[in-house]
């Protein structure tokens, strides 16, 4: 069975056709929808040393990469929580108690943990907050982070 030139014609332009929308697509895509949580900002957890019944100030920082930055209007919210010989305070930073210090687009988070003996306690931190470009914002809810505390 032979085919016409002009149904070939027309399965090739279709197929171009179908090729070029597909790569166009991709093209359109804004780079937030391509970027992982990473290329968007990354968290500087603290290596703490904490002395028994002793507190001590730490910071957790979230640091928008190039070209993002933190987003004020998002209700962030933070908690803390604690395990073995550390305890955390204060339990929760939000935008609302003013307590997430912002510059320069990106977020501080201030803590004081307190050793209860010595060891080594973990301190969680779960996150819900936004980070934005020019074009548009990402929202990450329930991040969960970890870091050890190490008590003498």
């Amino acid at each position: 069975m032979t085919e016409s030139r002009t149904t070939k014609s027309n399965r090739l332009f279709h197929a171009l056709a179908i090729c070029t929308m597909g790569v166009l697509a991709v093209l359109a895509l804004k780079p937030s929808v391509c970027a992982a949580d990473g290329e968007v900002y990354s968290v500087k957890l603290p290596e703490p040393v904490v002395k028994t019944d002793a507190s001590a100030q730490s910071t957790v920082q979230i640091l928008s990469t190039t070209g993002w930055k933190w987003n004020d209007e998002y209700p962030a919210k933070v908690s803390f929580s604690s395990e073995g010989p550390v305890s955390v305070t204060p339990d929760q930073l939000t935008k609302a108690n003013g307590k997430i210090e912002v510059k320069d687009g990106h977020a501080t988070l201030p803590l004081t943990l307190t050793g209860k003996s010595s060891g080594e306690g973990t301190v969680l931190m779960k996150a819900s907050f936004s980070i934005c470009s020019e074009e548009t914002c990402k929202v990450f809810r329930n991040k969960e982070f970890r870091f050890k505390v190490k008590v003498q």
